[in-house]
């Protein structure tokens, strides 16, 4: 036994836990664990701390009605040990912020997923501690197949172009289940897509991060093209790996 999560589930409620992503921060063998409801632990000598609470950190984080709720996914900048930056995915009920992407209104919402940076005061300490800023924020029609995946490209290295590039996994939200399939699979729209981004960009319609030049679209002339995007065509972008062979 390497080490066990701490029951989630209130008053016992199956699945006790709700894991869905294990990653290192880079260059260091500190391993972090995610839990849908809510809890990142960072592993200390085979023990879970918990590293960040979002229920805690964002009063409007939501993580019912369960499915694909709560806290999404996260991602260490590969600089993180000098820059402390951390991003983040979690789920928020309907109305919460103002959507950056949304659908026609005779489609209801049933929540936002928000993609978050995090700027911590001590990239070492066990537990978080900083300011955050909201970089983006989608409207989905359904509590499936929302932003289960942000990563970094772990191949890239300092001068590449990819290197501090933002990979985020955007589901469908259940939009083809749901009878709106005219909201997936196109250019022109977020749901079902990965969009790669520039954090630390402002070039945006939000302004609050950036679009790199070298994005399969970013040239494009149609003003409807999401420039953001990278690949498309998706139901539910859950994990993304690189290969070494490209």
């Amino acid at each position: 036994l390497f080490t066990q999560i701490p029951a989630s589930g209130d008053k016992g409620k199956l699945p006790l836990t709700r894991i869905t992503k294990l990653d290192f921060e880079p260059g260091t063998d500190h391993i972090f664990i995610v839990d849908l409801r809510g809890k990142l632990y960072k592993i200390q000598n085979h023990t879970p701390e918990v590293y960040m609470d979002m229920e805690k950190l964002k009063p409007k984080f939501i993580r019912e009605p369960g499915l694909g709720t709560g806290f999404g996914s996260f991602a260490f900048h590969p600089d993180f040990a000098k820059n402390g930056l951390l991003y983040t995915t979690h789920a928020e009920a309907t109305g919460s912020g103002k959507a950056d992407f949304s659908f026609e209104d005779t489609i209801k919402v049933a929540m936002q997923w928000v993609l978050t940076e995090w700027k911590t005061k001590s990239p070492g300490a066990a537990t978080f501690s900083g300011t955050s800023r909201e970089l983006l924020r989608v409207n989905v029609p359904s509590p499936i197949h929302g932003f289960q995946e942000i990563t970094f490209n772990p191949l890239a290295t300092p001068g590449d172009k990819d290197y501090g590039m933002l990979y985020l996994g955007v589901g469908e939200g259940g939009s083809v289940d749901g009878g709106y399939p005219f909201l997936a699979h196109s250019k022109n729209k977020i749901w079902g897509t990965i969009l790669r981004i520039d954090p630390k960009g402002n070039n945006s319609s939000n302004h609050q991060y950036g679009i790199p030049p070298d994005n399969p679209f970013a040239q494009s002339k149609d003003e409807q093209t999401i420039k953001e995007i990278y690949a498309w065509g998706f139901r539910n972008p859950h994990r993304i790996t690189w290969t070494r062979s490209g």
